[in-house]
């Protein structure tokens, strides 16, 4: 199990970093969104933690968002545990909201309307 999850970890991360690498190549801005811990199964929860720790430690965390929080007052998945509920989509939007704002990932053209003078 542990070589499997290392190996996993380390495949991610390749995959993240040929990301990464187009992005960078394109002068395309990114965020890459760390993985929701659905409930679905035991061993899910601690795989999600552990990619949330070794993706960061690899990359800019700037641009890395965790894709969960830890709140046990709102559900973040429907009853069958795969599903994001909308208290989910809320959370996740804030964050990238958060980090487009703080790394200034989009530049907003102020209009001019027609009637200013």
């Amino acid at each position: 199990m542990i070589g499997n999850k290392i190996y996993a970890l380390k495949s991610y991360y390749q995959t993240v970093k040929g990301i990464i690498d187009f992005c960078n190549e394109k002068s395309i801005k990114y965020i890459i969104l760390g993985p929701n811990r659905r409930n679905n199964s035991y061993l899910e929860p601690s795989l999600c933690k552990s990619l949330g720790l070794y993706i960061p430690s690899k990359i800019d965390k700037q641009t890395y968002v965790v894709g969960y929080e830890k709140d046990k007052t709102r559900k973040m998945n429907q009853e069958n545990g795969i599903h994001a509920t909308q208290d989910y989509h809320d959370l996740i939007a804030k964050k990238l909201y958060k980090t487009i704002v703080d790394n200034k990932l989009l530049r907003l053209n102020k209009c001019r309307s027609s009637y200013q003078k």
